[in-house]
């Protein structure tokens, strides 16, 4: 099984809360961070020139003073860097590269991939179902 529940407590884009608290999937198998369209328009918001494509969402590679993410759950603040939300140059979008919080229209739940869990430690206790996330030493 690599799908587990949690309740994150919020989440905030530099200084702007962006979300209050709500069950969220932690899933090892999904490689971004998918949100229902609404709450990804909103986050969408306070990052610097986001496009949009068919294919997805599009952040500028390399702006200048870039927001982080910060994502709270059981009370430890986890931020997450600007250059991990963003994936490969999109080539045809001078400067532009794939980002990597998605949507899907009709989603009602946010889904916790590789894009954060890769940037903490992540313990799964399989018989009592419980999710512990540690903060790297740097």
């Amino acid at each position: 099984m690599s799908l587990y529940e949690v309740t994150m407590d919020s989440l905030t884009v530099g200084n702007e809360s962006v979300s209050a608290a709500k069950t969220v999937i932690i899933d090892t198998g999904s490689s971004y961070i998918y949100i229902p369209e609404e709450d990804a328009l909103n986050i969408y918001s306070y990052l610097p020139s986001p496009k949009t494509s068919a294919q997805g969402y599009l952040l500028p590679c390399n702006p200048a003073n870039p927001p982080s993410l910060t994502f709270t759950f059981g009370g430890m603040a986890f931020d997450l860097e600007y250059k991990y939300l963003i994936g490969a140059d999109v080539g045809s979008q001078d400067g532009y590269c794939w980002a990597k919080i998605g949507s899907l229209k009709g989603m009602d739940t946010w889904v916790i991939g590789d894009a954060f869990l890769h940037t903490v430690y992540t313990s799964f206790d399989v018989g009592s179902k419980e999710v512990t996330l540690y903060k790297l030493l740097k």
